[in-house]
């Protein structure tokens, strides 16, 4: 078996820096497109940190401040704070919620 050209899809990068810059950026030369599904992603981040802080926060009313589990595979105890529910989904609302290409202004590439 040889070990011959392969067939691939020809990346086109372009190697910039600048003149006091000792790092080198690496970018294509066409800029990405904003796509259509880039709020659909968000949304659903935004959804799943609304879904965690709610579970946090109706664990918490009903007085319930850790849980515990078991994992019977390894053996292991684990806890779990419903507090950490919430600022988890806090995290996960913010990422979803806030527009950080606008905010930045600069694109993903």
């Amino acid at each position: 078996m040889g070990l011959g050209p392969r067939a691939s899809r020809p990346v086109s990068i372009v190697c910039s820096a600048g003149q006091n810059s000792g790092i080198f950026i690496l970018s294509r030369k066409h800029p990405r497109e904003p796509t259509k599904a880039d709020w659909k992603l968000r949304a659903l981040i935004a959804a799943f940190g609304l879904g965690m802080m709610c579970l946090g926060l109706y664990g918490l009313s009903h007085g319930v401040i850790a849980w515990s589990s078991f994992n019977a595979r390894t053996g292991t105890f684990g806890v779990s704070t419903t507090f950490g529910l919430i600022g988890i989904g806090f995290v996960f609302l913010l990422i979803g919620a806030i527009p950080w290409e606008k905010l930045t202004g600069k694109r993903r590439e």
